[in-house]
């Protein structure tokens, strides 16, 4: 499979565009943070908390644990798809 933190890459099972979907991780977490700057405590602590999980998500999340998960799960991982009997 094609983990790009591993540095490993398959043309059969590429995922494009993972750029895209960081900048729009942080493009959001940035809108929520704009939250933060208003007087209602209430708003500014729900802007801070919904952008920390947008950014812990999009970092983290979506850059370390699932690649290394599929690095781990294998060809399994396609489960309930077809590409789990091309492998």
């Amino acid at each position: 499979p094609w983990i790009r933190a591993l540095g490993t890459c398959s043309r059969q099972w590429s995922i494009p565009r993972r750029g895209v979907i960081t900048s729009a991780g942080v493009v959001l977490a940035a809108t929520f943070s704009v939250l933060g700057v208003l007087p209602l405590v209430f708003l500014a602590q729900l802007g801070f908390a919904v952008a920390f999980g947008v950014l812990l998500d999009t970092l983290i999340v979506r850059s370390l644990v699932v690649p290394a998960l599929a690095y781990d799960i294998g060809p399994k991982i396609w489960w309930p798809s077809k590409l789990v009997k091309n492998s």
